[in-house]
């Protein structure tokens, strides 16, 4: 499944490359959002963990989760 709503109109020569990257609770997930209010044309990863689920999470979508075993494997 895609996050992606529709196709942007175009895309820039050089793409700028954004990071949201912080410790729980400083508001990356608020910021991202608010983006996606703004009809950004972004394109988004799920990144992997192995950590176990939360509830409401959704594997493939929110995380790849898997096992400490494969993510070593993976590295």
């Amino acid at each position: 499944m895609s996050r992606r709503r529709s196709p942007p109109l175009s895309l820039p020569k050089k793409p700028l490359l954004i990071i949201l990257s912080g410790p729980s609770g400083v508001g990356k997930d608020a910021l991202l959002n608010r983006m996606k209010e703004f009809k950004y044309p972004l394109e988004y990863i799920t990144t992997v963990t192995t950590r176990l689920r939360r509830a409401g999470e959704r594997n493939h979508i929110d995380y790849h989760f898997i096992a400490p075993e494969k993510f070593q494997d993976m590295i």
